[in-house]
């Protein structure tokens, strides 16, 4: 029962890489004495190490709500929030320090990051030029990179990309986003590369699984293509990218009730998601559900209807959930 030892039980079970051991240690001491932010702290920090991004989150808002100054909480929430998509809460978390804290570069790089993926690319480039003013880094020539790739200069933002890859391989998301932009540009076999060099580094990362995955998938290598989005929907259970591409796999298996299981489940979700309307209309027709069937592609010939209407003489094009 002593809260003291407990804790220095989970330090030392953290510095031996025993990790899930550090987590039960942590939360025996943290029952006995719930007020005690370092420890919640060290709680988040080794639930962060394990790529448990939902809960670390939920331990650095803890300790944030008990400790507003606490930078290196909330810091470490907000990347917890950028790994599980949630650019929003990011963004939240960090545009009240912004003011005070201008040359704050992990502030400047979290929150750039954050605006990035939420579609505000000039807020984006107040704080490159922050990071900037200091010198030429990795981090500043990725958010370029996003920020170019954002509207669709492509060569350039693989540019600033490559340049942030050579100054810092070691920057998490570095390579999946060079690859990323490597795919874009018609390079698909550097483009695995430098995805599987992230995945090498950092083998949580969302979207390498994701685009690794979708690409073993196009190859028909479905079993290492299982793996790949099995980790993306792990770390993201939410994530309708990721569950399509598993359920089209099932489809492409003829793992008919699996894949009507998950479409029925993502156009739920997502009900204008013509291409997950698609396959599970022919999951329907193996099944021998014809009407079902039926409902489904008339629902689809709708949907298309609406997208032609919407954009005058286009030809319909399937939608894509966000990731």
């Amino acid at each position: 029962d002593n809260v003291e030892a407990l804790s220095n039980l989970g330090v030392v079970l953290a510095r031996l890489g025993r990790t899930d051991e550090a987590i039960t240690a942590y939360r025996g001491a943290l029952k006995r004495s719930p007020s005690q932010q370092a420890i919640r702290l060290n709680l988040g920090l080794a639930l962060y190490k394990a790529a448990r991004f939902e809960e670390a989150a939920g331990e650095f808002a803890a300790v944030v709500s008990a400790q507003p100054v606490n930078l290196q909480a909330r810091y470490l929430e907000a990347d917890c929030q950028l790994r599980l998509g949630r650019p929003e809460a990011v963004v939240t978390l960090l545009e009240p320090l912004a003011a005070t804290r201008s040359d704050d570069r992990v502030l400047a790089y979290l929150l750039g990051m954050a605006y990035l993926r939420t579609q505000q690319p000039q807020k984006g480039q107040v704080l490159v030029d922050r990071i900037l003013r200091n010198g030429d880094s990795a981090e500043a020539r990725l958010l370029m990179g996003m920020a170019k790739r954002a509207v669709q200069d492509l060569a350039g933002g693989l540019e600033d990309l490559a340049r942030a890859v050579a100054l810092n391989p070691e920057l998490p998301g570095v390579h999946a986003l060079y690859g990323q932009a490597l795919l874009e540009t018609g390079n698909r076999d550097r483009a695995v590369v430098e995805l599987e060099a992230e995945l090498a580094r950092n083998p949580s990362d969302f979207e390498a699984n994701l685009v690794l995955g979708m690409l073993a998938k196009e190859d028909q290598a479905f079993e290492k293509a299982r793996g790949y989005l099995s980790r993306a929907i792990a770390m993201r259970p939410g994530n309708l990218s990721a569950r399509f591409q598993l359920a089209a796999i099932h489809v492409s298996l003829g793992e008919t009730e699996q894949a009507r299981t998950m479409l029925e489940a993502i156009v739920g979700e997502a009900p204008t998601f013509i291409e997950a309307r698609v396959s599970l209309a022919t999951v329907y027709y193996r099944l021998k559900l014809k009407d079902l069937g039926d409902k489904e592609r008339a629902v689809v010939d709708q949907l298309n209807r609406e997208a032609q209407a919407r954009q005058p003489g286009a030809a319909p094009s399937l939608s894509q959930p966000p990731r």
